[in-house]
């Protein structure tokens, strides 16, 4: 099993995303609804990095620094796969994968500092 094929894809009906349904263990640590980074080790989810836990700054443009780099710190531990997903009614929805290496860090930060935007 991968984590890619665990995604399910929209149809007709209900989902009108991508998404990972969580399986009974995972849904221990879902951490509630908002744009989080999901750590996958052999297709399980094991851990999530959730900006909003963050503590709170004087300064936006600080606070959004610290959040895209905590992120990042995130994601280059090498023995894992990250997924950027958000989390709705213990479902990962529009997941992408995260690599350091490619435009989808780019993605990462932009959302990090939506979060934490949102926060302030």
């Amino acid at each position: 099993m991968t984590v890619e094929s665990r995604i399910l894809f929209p149809e007709s009906g209900a989902r009108r995303c991508e998404t990972i349904p969580l399986f009974p263990e995972e849904k221990a640590i879902y951490p509630g609804a908002g744009w989080k980074i999901a750590r996958f080790q052999n297709a399980r989810l094991i851990a999530f990095f959730d900006a909003q836990a963050l503590p709170m700054l004087d300064d936006l443009d600080a606070a959004i620094d610290e959040a895209c780099a905590k992120a990042l710190e995130f994601v280059s531990a090498p023995a894992y796969e990250h997924w950027l997903v958000m989390c709705s009614g213990y479902e990962l929805c529009e997941p992408r994968k995260i690599n350091t290496d490619d435009a989808s860090a780019a993605v990462l930060a932009r959302r990090m500092g939506e979060v934490i935007r949102a926060l302030y």
